[in-house]
């Protein structure tokens, strides 16, 4: 198991992601309203709008990026 960065979220609701650094898991919502993806992050909420989009993140203080999946894999709908 590896050490959890303080702005992840892990569990149930939650997607791994790749990123800058290694895999970060995030709170997820499918939004068919915006046809996106929608990320909970501590602070705000983003969301993916195009498969491979870059979302920047502050992970324990440093910057760093997340790449949105495909969203017709994770949001069929």
């Amino acid at each position: 198991m590896y050490n959890k960065y303080e702005e992840e979220s892990v569990g149930e609701g939650s997607r791994c992601f790749n990123s800058s650094k290694r895999p970060v898991c995030f709170q997820t919502s499918c939004s068919s309203e915006l046809n996106a993806l929608l990320v909970k992050l501590p602070d705000k909420s983003v969301k993916c709008d195009y498969d491979g989009q870059r979302i920047d993140v502050t992970l324990d203080g440093e910057s760093a990026y997340f790449e949105c999946p495909r969203l017709a894999t994770i949001c069929p709908e």
